[in-house]
């Protein structure tokens, strides 16, 4: 039996600060707070002129230091009353309310929100409430609810509606912010094409220089992360290029649930200083929350978008700038709609009911060797969702229901025939209750607004590939004589001409592929239990709770795949026709193949217990700010107990500047792909000859390169150590938020595939690091200079990065013939990709202004993101062999700035009550620009520009 092992050997010093920092703050009196807080009730001169509300409690707030909470949906169309004189905030905060209809709910002394209706809770100066999340006017902030989430943005309101691409993806939302990285400069046939066009899956990122897989996804407080692995031991994730790769699975995503970016009610990410309350990670932890079920009346929300590739931009991006096999344009059409409804069913219990949908179809050329054909290929995605909420004598109760699905329909282009229809399904749910203890006394300590939240989640996700066969076949439709005769065909099949014909741009032998890759599916079942208790204590907060989750996974292939390959011509052989009476395999009187490699049928399943613990206490005093805490967990795969400190001490010298100083440790021990892919059968080649034209069924095993032990039961944890430093104010020009970061990560214990001879193990000799300097800007301009503007707010970025990982890596060295070389060394496909980094581009900048004209009729909206020019490493197209085996040449490469701009706008053209209709437009990559991207002859075509319509009615 494994036993237990504590990892907490590299931890000492910051536990021990921790613990410094706790007992510290234990220390000090409860009653400075109290006293603090009645101060916040003091009057003051306050002046705000008459304006849209949403101006209007972003001068509130400046003047009386109150932040305020007011959703868009809450503000939108309405305009303040004048506020003067010498008053308390909460006099001044209604007085400006006034015939809105809105009232407000002080949640601290230094923090309000308005809500619809209701009753007025007023200031009181001894009362402590929960803290609230504030929106300003651009719908986005630098920190989340306390002063260590330095790594931490919210993003909520119109800004979620004006960042998100036309492809509705919630994570496109995230694309352009600090250490978030979406784009891979290095991507052979990189831009939007045939393909990607139609894929309707979120984005993959990168979060502070992890693995796309490496982060924490969450949704309403549900786990949505694929425990059973979203990559493969080798090959490439895409499709594009139109040849998969037989034992691995197309569809998989590192999210379970695809969410749609018009549900979001706001969107949190947290890239470092990351809060104990959160594992199961070595990037970032992503939040989103949906929208909540309307507590007022009915209300009822339709929206539709459209696009086609009448309005998109072409360009031709292969080398020569031409198009030899005169490959047409691909074309497509994208449509989405939305329905929500929501309301209350009586005084304690209101519902909502979301559906979305969203289908994309294309055309694109096949090969030329095909005559050209035109194949289609269509995608679908369909987002169901029902909540409830009630407020009862026992607590808050939510109940939630999610069902997810996608399909995708491809039809690969290098082959005569071969579709394949990708699907997958979710169906997530959760019952949640928060209680309301209150304020509790223990061992002489004061608790105040003592919370205890229980909640309860079930995930099942299932992805297929339901190919249209299991057996698959390249044969040659000519042979070519070697380059020292001039390269001319010599040969040339009668049997394939009816479907495959000579291709005149290649200089080399046409091949023929038939057939397809056969069935295969993973699918993984998640239950989840969580307890947290929040509240009051001392000087601030504290926390602590305790998770479990159980994971099922499956991975299978029903039936064997065969491929058959290196087909032998009469040619070759010098004879004239083939004897295929001893065989009934792969022969006819042209040509047979001789190497067969047989892909057996599997069925794999593995479980994964996975306990985690955590406290924090989160102190203030004066001018200093601390929060410290730590994270324990331990699996029924990994058998390690392993501690994770978390620790960020923030100085306030002065109202408007903040230094913060941050050292964290995050495991990443949640998954059971190697547990699965280690048991997947590999693929065994056989080979066979002819003797004098005759083929026999005699087929003699080849050795397969590369036997495994890579069991990661029994390894230590792979984590990573952490090392911040931010610094944050108002500039006093403009009184805009600013804030600078400095971000260390350290990554030990990866895991690595280590060679000996052709033997590979698992082992904790990989590591890397990621730095990066960031600086944020945000200002809500004010407008009342400019005639009809309502609202204006500019917000900037800028992220320099660097990083490197370890080049052995699991995903890296299988039995795999095509291999890479550069700068003198030969590398395998996947161990490559760690080389090339994690889609890093090392300088960003990033800037946007955001409008209202018009009384918040009309939004105009315009991004700008810029990459700077790099040297990184591309494929020359060139190959050598090394050994007999052979290698893509891979140089070092010079790659070129690239600016794009993304403009929305949204016009309101009837508004009455709480019933509106607006049209809204984007255009994504104004400039058409396509940077680095390049493509090949048989798909010479990338898309740039995109233009999307749509609409939005209320009521």
């Amino acid at each position: 039996m494994s036993k237990a092992r504590v990892r907490a050997k590299r931890a000492p010093r910051a536990i021990a600060a921790c613990v410094a920092g706790v007992g510290f703050f234990f220390s000090t009196s409860f009653e400075s707070v109290l006293a603090q807080s009645g101060q916040q009730s003091a009057s003051r001169q306050i002046s705000i002129p008459a304006q849209p509300l949403a101006s209007a409690l972003v001068a509130f707030s400046r003047q009386t230091g109150v932040a305020i909470f007011a959703p868009s949906s809450a503000t939108s169309g309405k305009r303040s009353s004048s506020v003067g004189g010498n008053m308390r905030p909460d006099a001044a905060l209604r007085t400006l309310l006034a015939g809105t209809g809105l009232s407000y709910t002080f949640t601290s002394a230094t923090s309000a929100k308005v809500v619809a209706g209701g009753a007025v809770t007023p200031l009181n100066g001894s009362e402590t409430l929960d803290e609230i999340v504030v929106e300003d006017g651009a719908g986005q902030q630098f920190f989340g609810t306390a002063p260590a989430d330095t790594g931490t943005t919210v993003m909520s309101g119109d800004l979620l509606q004006v960042r998100k691409d036309g492809t509705g993806d919630a994570n496109a939302i995230l694309k352009n912010l600090p250490n978030v990285q979406y784009q891979n400069e290095a991507k052979k046939d990189g831009g939007d094409d045939d393909q990607s066009v139609i894929d309707l899956k979120p984005k993959e990122m990168s979060i502070s220089g992890a693995r796309v897989y490496e982060n924490n996804f969450i949704i309403d407080g549900m786990p949505t992360n694929n425990v059973a692995g979203s990559v493969e031991r080798y090959g490439d994730e895409d499709l594009s290029d139109g040849t998969p790769v037989a034992d691995r699975i197309y569809g998989l995503h590192s999210q379970t649930v695809y969410v749609p970016a018009e549900f979001l009610d706001t969107a949190t990410v947290m890239d470092s200083n990351v809060s104990a309350q959160y594992g199961n990670f070595q990037g970032g932890v992503v939040s989103y929350k949906l929208n909540e079920p309307a507590k007022d009346r009915l209300r009822t929300t339709v929206t539709t978008d459209y696009s086609t590739s009448d309005w998109a931009e072409y360009n031709l991006k292969t080398e020569t700038k031409t198009n030899p096999n005169n490959v047409q344009q691909p074309d497509f059409i994208k449509k989405r709609g939305s329905l929500t409804v929501s309301g209350p069913v009586n005084d304690w219990l209101s519902i909502l009911g979301q559906v979305s949908h969203e289908e994309a179809l294309t055309h694109k050329d096949k090969q030329y060797r095909y005559y050209s054909q035109r194949a289609e290929e269509d995608s679908d995605k369909n987002f169901y969702r029902f909540k409830a909420n009630a407020d009862t004598r026992y607590g808050e109760f939510s109940a939630e229901v999610i069902y997810d699905t996608y399909r995708q329909l491809w039809e690969s282009h290098t082959y005569r025939d071969f579709k394949m229809d990708i699907g997958k399904d979710t169906l997530t749910a959760k019952l949640e209750n928060t209680y309301k203890i209150g304020d509790q006394a223990f061992a002489g300590i004061s608790f105040g607004n003592v919370k205890l939240t229980s909640r309860m989640s079930y995930s099942g996700s299932e992805t297929t590939d339901d190919a249209s066969g299991n057996i698959a076949r390249q044969m040659k439709q000519t042979e070519w004589s070697p380059a020292g005769a001039n390269g001319k065909v010599v040969w040339t099949s009668t049997e394939l001409s009816d479907w495959c014909r000579t291709d005149p741009t290649l200089k080399q032998a046409t091949l023929c592929y038939d057939g397809a890759w056969g069935d295969s599916l993973q699918k993984q079942k998640q239950v989840s239990w969580s307890e947290a208790v929040t509240g009051d204590v001392f000087l601030g907060k504290f926390s602590f709770g305790t998770d479990y989750a159980y994971t099922d996974a499956q991975r299978m292939r029903p039936e064997d795949f065969i491929y058959y390959s290196q087909y032998t011509t009469a040619y070759t052989a010098k004879v004239s026709r083939f004897d295929c009476s001893k065989t009934s395999e792969e022969c006819s009187k042209e040509q047979f193949s001789n190497i067969k490699t047989v892909w057996r049928a599997y069925d794999i399943d593995a479980q994964l217990h996975d306990f985690g613990s955590y406290a924090e206490l989160d102190q203030t005093w004066r001018w200093f700010n601390v929060r410290a805490g730590a994270r324990v967990s331990l699996d029924s795969y990994m058998h390690n107990l392993d501690i994770a400190p978390r620790l960020v001490a923030t100085v306030t010298p002065f109202e408007d500047l903040s230094v913060s100083a941050g050292y964290n440790r995050y495991y990443n021990a949640n998954s059971l792909a190697y547990a699965i892919r280690d048991q997947q059968p590999r693929g065994q080649a056989y080979i066979r000859a002819h003797e004098s034209g005759t083929v026999s069924d005699s087929w003699t095993a080849r050795v397969i390169t590369g036997n495994y032990t890579n069991s990661a039961s029994g390894l230590d944890t792979p984590f990573s150590d952490e090392r911040t430093i931010s610094v944050a104010g108002k500039e006093p020009l403009l009184d805009g938020s600013w804030r600078i970061r400095f971000l260390d990560r350290r990554s030990f214990d990866q895991y690595a595939s280590d060679a000996n001879g052709t033997t590979y193990t698992l082992t904790n000799n990989g590591k890397g690091f990621y730095e990066s300097v960031t600086g944020e800007y945000l200002k809500r301009l004010n407008p009342l200079t400019i005639p009809h503007m309502d609202a204006l707010a500019f917000n900037a970025s800028f992220t320099w990065s660097r990083q490197r990982v370890s080049h052995n890596n699991y995903y890296v060295d299988d039995l795999i013939d095509d291999r890479i070389w550069y700068n003198g060394k030969s590398y395998s496909l996947g161990g490559f990709g760690a080389v090339l980094g994690n889609l890093d581009i090392p300088m960003r900048l990033q800037m946007g202004f955001t409008s209202k004209w018009f009384d918040d009729a009309l939004s105009f909206d315009i991004f700008g993101n810029y990459n700077l020019a790099f040297r990184g490493i591309r494929d020359t197209e060139e190959k050598i062999s090394i050994d007999g085996v052979t290698h893509d040449i891979y140089e070092d490469f010079d790659y070129s700035s690239r600016f794009t701009v993304d403009v929305a706008s949204a016009y309101t053209f009837f508004k009455e009550g709480d019933t509106s209709f607006t049209v809204d437009g984007r255009i994504d990559n104004v400039f058409n620009e396509t940077g680095n991207a390049t493509a090949t002859n048989a798909r010479p075509w990338i898309i740039g520009r995109t233009v999307w319509v749509g609409a939005k009615a209320t009521f």
